[in-house]
């Protein structure tokens, strides 16, 4: 078993465009079966931005996932070349969350949108599990 993550990004269309042309040209070709950004788990699309994600994603950086570095440097070129972008990704620790973001001149006119994040105690599971009799292991 691996370790997972849930990653979120939000991003201008104009943005997207951008981020999708540099994975597209900076993907390895041994590694173009594995473009994430062609199999988000969640993607949306507004007026101005765009919203995608992935859940329970292998999402290491500088460790020879390139599907996952070639996004992280484009989100650099995104800011590099003025292009606005938010960035969450939460680890199974609870401790583990990182966000990264930046506001470009190029997306001066869009305010993207911060991925909401929600940590609760589901406790809906743990009343049906007692009320069916059955022991909870702690």
């Amino acid at each position: 078993m691996a370790y997972r993550s849930d990653v979120r990004i939000v991003v201008s269309n104009r943005g997207y465009r951008e981020l999708e042309t540099f994975v597209d040209l900076n993907l390895p070709k041994d590694v173009k079966n594995y473009n994430l950004l062609k199999s988000p788990d969640v993607k949306k699309q507004g007026s101005d931005q765009i919203y995608l994600g992935w859940d329970s994603v292998k999402w290491y950086e500088d460790t020879g996932f390139l599907e996952v570095e070639t996004i992280m440097n484009g989100l650099n070129h995104l800011r590099d070349n003025e292009y606005s972008y938010n960035y969450a990704r939460l680890g199974e620790e609870v401790s583990d969350y990182e966000e990264k973001y930046f506001e470009g001149d190029n997306d001066k006119d869009v305010s993207l949108e911060f991925p909401q994040l929600e940590r609760y105690f589901d406790d809906d599971q743990f009343i049906s599990i007692y009320d069916k009799g059955k022991d909870v292991e702690m």
